[in-house]
């Protein structure tokens, strides 16, 4: 574990580089490579996937294939459109996690060193443990449908048309069940990738709070009653650079948010219809748990990270304020002034990011499903 921490930037550096399609001439070759491929793969399911959709349209008998078809060019168009827009704010999001990076280096008050360092190590370990897990549950289900899909064969059910692939074709089963293997395992495995970078800084984030909640309780602490003044000034300069860091986060993560808010709604509801419509196709109900795991991970993500922050004003409240020199209360009163202030993250700058979306999203989701069940 020990080492994957210390080489954390360069597997980081891989998922980021595919989750953005960056190439450049100056990094390691088979990182280029391995984002062209990803990117090859990429335009095949979106060329598959929109030709499925144009194939079975108003064809009754292929009912079903048409609500794949959606699911899958939904779940593109939701990658796709976070991949763009992460590429154009690349910049922006590695500069917020080189701050990161240099935090852990920088020196405070020791005390102040002592509880950042701590609490960065454990949040770097977290962000680690929860990517692999978040990614594997994605992947596994791009794999697990590959497999299903190689034994089950394409003689009796297949789910995607292959652009100009003919019936008659000797190759067309090896064709067909290799197109299958090839979009499902990349959608399974770019799914969660997407939402890398995003997920990595807000982790971090709230390894930052974490760490400013516990040097705020050092002055409830008589030991430390001497170096009040101190400790409080270097409260006063973390909650100010980590509030702006919240705010670039904010700016950063409000159209992805929005994205994920849209595609989740429309994923769900057609996934529900095609549940509905083909009942024995179990690994649809896997999926289906998989987008809503990961819009209620989404959705607990800003939720937590309110509660952080609405945390450090509580912390603030109960600190020995009044054995503080009346210039120290003044500033003490300015800080809880600022803290006292909405920092949520919302989608789209409008709708705040929390369990409460994450119940209404799934609601819009059911009732347009039942209504798309009635007409199918």
């Amino acid at each position: 574990m020990e080492k994957i921490v210390e080489n954390f930037d360069e597997y980081y550096s891989v998922f980021f580089n595919i989750a953005t399609f960056y190439f450049a001439f100056k990094q390691q070759w088979w990182k280029n490579l391995t984002t062209f491929c990803f990117l090859v793969v990429e335009i095949f399911t979106v060329v598959t996937s929109f030709y499925d959709i144009y194939y079975h349209f108003g064809d009754p008998s292929g009912s079903d294939s048409f609500l794949f078809g959606i699911i899958l060019g939904s779940a593109i168009c939701q990658i796709i459109a976070k991949q763009i827009y992460s590429n154009f704010h690349r910049d922006k999001m590695l500069n917020l996690l080189e701050w990161a990076k240099t935090f852990e280096t920088r020196h405070f008050d020791p005390l102040i060193d002592m509880v950042v360092s701590q609490k960065l190590l454990a949040a770097r370990k977290f962000t680690i443990i929860a990517v692999v897990i978040y990614m594997s549950l994605f992947t596994l289900a791009g794999s697990m449908y590959s497999c299903v899909f190689i034994v089950r064969g394409v003689e009796g059910k297949y789910w995607l048309v292959i652009p100009y692939l003919s019936k008659d074709n000797e190759y067309f089963n090896l064709i067909t069940v290799t197109g299958h293997v090839i979009v499902f395992i990349f959608i399974g495995t770019c799914y969660g990738l997407s939402d890398t970078p995003s997920f990595i800084t807000g982790l971090h984030l709230m390894g930052f709070l974490d760490a400013m909640k516990c040097a705020i309780r050092l002055m409830k602490d008589a030991t430390y009653a001497e170096e009040y003044p101190k400790i409080l000034r270097q409260i006063h300069l973390l909650h100010l650079e980590i509030i702006m860091k919240l705010n670039e986060f904010n700016y950063l993560i409000y159209i992805i948010a929005l994205t994920q808010f849209l595609s989740s709604m429309v994923l769900l509801a057609f996934m529900i219809s095609l549940i509905i419509v083909t009942p024995n196709e179990f690994m649809m109900y896997y999926c289906g748990v998989l987008i809503i795991i990961q819009l209620f991970i989404f959705c607990i993500f800003g939720e937590i990270l309110t509660v952080k922050t609405e945390n450090i004003t509580e912390e603030l409240y109960q600190i020995n304020w009044y054995e503080f020199s009346i210039a120290e209360q003044k500033k003490l009163l300015l800080i809880l002034q600022i803290s006292q202030r909405n920092y949520a993250i919302k989608a789209g700058g409008m709708y705040p990011i929390n369990i409460y979306a994450f119940i209404q999203i799934v609601k819009l989701a059911i009732t347009y499903a039942a209504l798309m069940t009635t007409l199918v």
